[in-house]
């Protein structure tokens, strides 16, 4: 057969092909090659962003880093270090269900640096490999969800893994490392829902939930939420006529990838669940809220080169990458490409309006009848799906750009650009404003002229595509590393920061017993008297390093403490801690200010409530120099002061009973009604109670023998009595008198009691958290089930013999 050529038709064909039209993928061998060599890059990238990586001896700075997460992941890992799983801690406001926050993240491997190496080092290791990470998985997902090529899926993955909200939580690394797995949790779910194989669904549903073991759940509800949307969007994918079967098969994909997450992850989200109820933001007057500020809703999405951009809120991509994105979502293409540009238009618009908070009447009403919105108090976050969105389509946008084609066609696909852009820019200016660009407009130039080059030279079939496609992953790199010079991850301090916790944290974890704090800083001028600045601090942030740093360890503010596992009643917001009914109690009968969840309470020694503070047995008092009156206080209540370190000082006494018999009870059913009279309540001889409890005694307590997980004691009394145990109520612990199970009874609104008979008695309280067991049952059950599916599947594909 001879070939013909028609010359006319050719051209015709080119003219009609969809610009971003999908390219077979290479061989698997190759596409290896490709993802291993693309990891590598981003992962050497990593060195030229974050400055810490570079210089030797120090590392991140940044407060919450200092007293939050470098503190708390070096506890989980010397618990498990230590053989113990922290299921129940008593670091913080005497007491908490540590694996079931997972703001701790104690299973998520992401986290195992932790366990071999010392904090400092640990930290530069997990943010570095997380960012990479986070890079490579949108790589993944341009690449055989978009099936874009190989040069636009380089520059979608750099896009996302170093956009300015991925590098601004690097200093909330739980929250950059839940970021990291979206773009893996929507290309498995894309698999799943195109392909309709059993391995897809089970790695959604897996990809879910190492999202959720991330360490934080609300970039992992607005995953969720985006791959409902998701599938919403694909069942619209084939025309109206295909509708009803694509959406029965979206239900049945995406909906068994959530149910097997659920079975396959119920051993940490049932704990979860069941610490969310009881904690402080389900209160009906949480009413806590840090929105994107109008002001500067329109600089979030660009890079800005004068840092004006500040906290959580920066969402830019680049600002060529932002065009190409445009570019991108204004092309022709095929069918699945238009309802996921569709997905990408519609998801970006609702993360940015919902980012904005009670500023749009969107996030108002979903604010008001929608618990699981109003339990998050930072929107901003939301703008992790419009960041996602605008780089998916940048993808997009190289794929348009780099084709060759008429001059025409080109136009027309800029002409369609240039309406989108209007478009966009009407809705964003109409939500937010434009802050003046400090130092920006200068960059904001050269890019767009280079962008416009690389245009116009694509135009030329001859002009390499590999030279295009180099200077527009260039020129989005210098973006994404030049934007906000001074941004907070680019600060670095001395390795001691996360190092060395100080002689007073020191001394209580080596003595044990409860701490309170009320110390403060000293006043601005002193910062630089007290505590010596070590060399390698950064000019600049010598008064930040002493108030976010080593003066914290000094004063032992939450949560530094945690660190070395030193005991207190009071603590630092983890996300779903305290207790609703702790912070109830605490704030109610401590008559000190301010909150239990923001943990700093400047409170004098004389306007705290000793019976209070005698009734949660504490032993430790942390304050700055006091004069004579507040000192006299102290030693009224048995304190010496045994140590100081820098400006503040450690006052300590023998540890009052934290286990004691009451013969005397007050019934009050009501939760307001308890609080009333939990005010000024005499806790050391009377006990509050739910319902009528028949206790006729005191009685001795003896033996007392405290862990994490269990308490016991031996308990002497002539008549029946009420066991009162001032550690936090909590509806995993158990109770056994004599080893026989008893009721555990919610004592003086927020602790824990149990009725003990006359005579002489063993009473140990345990937790047993059944919803981890349960979960725990579940997972194998389910793990079961799939291998048996499996075998059974591939048994019926071998081909029958003759």
């Amino acid at each position: 057969m001879t070939d013909t050529h028609d010359p006319a038709t050719t051209e015709t064909a080119v003219r009609e092909t969809p610009a971003t039209a999908e390219a077979p993928l290479p061989r698997r061998r190759r596409l290896w090659l490709e993802g291993a060599g693309v990891y590598a890059a981003y992962q050497l990238f990593t060195v030229v962003v974050l400055k810490a990586l570079r210089v030797s001896g120090a590392t991140f700075f940044q407060d919450v880093l200092i007293n939050g997460i470098g503190p708390d992941r070096q506890a989980a890992a010397d618990y498990l270090r230590d053989g113990f799983l922290p299921t129940w801690t008593r670091d913080l406001y005497g007491g908490v269900p540590f694996i079931a926050n997972i703001q701790h993240a104690v299973y998520y491997i992401g986290n195992a640096p932790w366990l071999f190496l010392p904090t400092s080092t640990a930290l530069e290791v997990v943010v570095a490999t997380t960012v990479a990470f986070a890079a490579f998985s949108m790589w993944c997902y341009c690449r055989f969800a978009l099936r874009a090529s190989m040069a636009a899926s380089v520059l979608g993955g750099l896009a996302f893994g170093f956009s300015g909200v991925s590098l601004q939580h690097v200093i909330l690394t739980n929250q950059l490392q839940a970021i990291s797995w979206m773009p893996l949790v929507l290309l498995f779910g894309h698999l799943a829902l195109e392909r309709g194989r059993l391995r897809w669904v089970v790695a959604t549903a897996v990809a879910i939930g190492m999202q959720f073991l991330a360490g934080h759940p609300e970039e992992w509800v607005y995953t969720v939420g985006a791959l409902a949307l998701y599938g919403t969007v694909w069942t619209f994918g084939d025309g109206l006529r295909a509708w009803p079967g694509r959406a029965w098969r979206s239900i049945a994909r995406l909906g068994g990838a959530v149910v097997l997450f659920v079975l396959l992850f119920g051993w940490q989200l049932f704990p979860t669940l069941t610490l969310r109820s009881q904690g402080y933001r389900q209160a009906a007057n949480f009413r806590e809220q840090y929105p994107l500020p109008k002001s500067i809703a329109v600089n979030a999405l660009l890079p800005d080169f004068g840092r004006v951009v500040y906290g959580e809120n920066p969402s830019h991509i680049g600002l060529l990458a932002l065009a190409l994105a445009i570019l991108g979502l204004a092309v022709r293409g095929t069918r699945e490409q238009r309802w996921l540009r569709a997905f990408f238009v519609v998801l970006a618009a609702f993360g940015f309006t919902m980012a904005l908070g009670h500023a749009t009447p969107l996030y108002g009403f979903l604010y008001d009848n929608v618990s699981i919105v109003r339990g998050f108090r930072v929107p901003s976050r939301y703008l992790m799906l419009p960041t996602f969105a605008l780089s998916a389509a940048a993808a997009y946008g190289v794929d348009a750009l780099l084709r060759s084609g008429t001059w025409r066609a080109r136009l027309v696909d800029a002409g369609r650009a240039a309406l989108l852009l209007v478009a966009g820019g009407v809705f964003v200016f109409a939500l937010g404003d434009l802050t003046k660009p400090l130092g920006s407009l200068t960059e904001w130039g050269v890019v767009a002229l280079l962008g416009a080059l690389v245009w116009v030279a694509a135009a030329f079939p001859r002009v390499p595509r590999l030279l295009l496609a180099a200077v527009l992953v260039v020129t989005t790199g210098y973006e994404l590393n030049a934007a906000r010079p001074r941004a907070e991850y680019r600060q670095v301090a001395p390795n001691e920061t996360y190092d060395d916790y100080g002689a007073i944290i020191e001394r209580m974890a080596r003595e044990g017993g409860r701490f309170v704090t009320n110390a403060k800083m000293p006043s601005e001028g002193a910062t630089g008297n007290p505590i010596p600045i070590p060399a390698g601090v950064e000019p600049g942030i010598e008064s930040d390093y002493f108030r976010a740093g080593f003066g914290y360890r000094v004063i032992a503010r939450p949560n530094v403490h945690v660190g070395k596992h030193v005991e207190t009643v009071i603590g630092r917001d983890g996300g779903l801690m305290p207790f609703k009914l702790y912070k109830e109690f605490f704030e109610v009968s401590m008559n000190v200010s301010g909150a239990v969840h923001r943990g700093v309470h400047v409170t004098p020694p004389s306007g705290w409530s000793w019976e209070t503070l005698d009734f949660l047995g504490v032993r430790w008092f942390v304050t700055n120099a006091l004069p004579p009156a507040e000192q006299a206080v102290l030693t009224a209540h048995g304190f010496t002061r045994v140590e100081q370190f820098a400006f503040a000082e450690l006052w300590g006494r023998p540890a009052p009973p934290i286990v004691r018999a009451v013969g005397s009870v007050q019934v009050v059913p009501g939760e307001a009604e308890r609080l009333k009279v939990l005010d000024e309540f005499p806790l050391q001889t009377r006990a509050v109670v739910e319902k009528p409890v028949d206790v006729s005694g005191t009685g001795t307590v003896r033996d007392v023998r405290v862990g994490n997980t269990t308490v016991r004691a031996t308990v002497d009394a002539a008549a029946p009595t009420l066991l009162v145990l001032s550690d936090p109520w909590y509806p995993q612990w158990r109770v056994y008198v004599d080893g026989e199970s008893a009721e555990l009874l919610r004592v003086d609104h927020a602790f824990r009691g149990v009725r003990v008979p006359g005579g002489t008695h063993t009473v140990e309280f345990r937790y047993e958290d059944s919803a981890h067991k349960r979960g725990l049952l579940l997972a194998f059950l389910t793990i079961l089930g799939l291998v048996a599916a499996t075998v059974l599947m591939n048994r019926r594909r071998r081909p029958r013999e003759g």
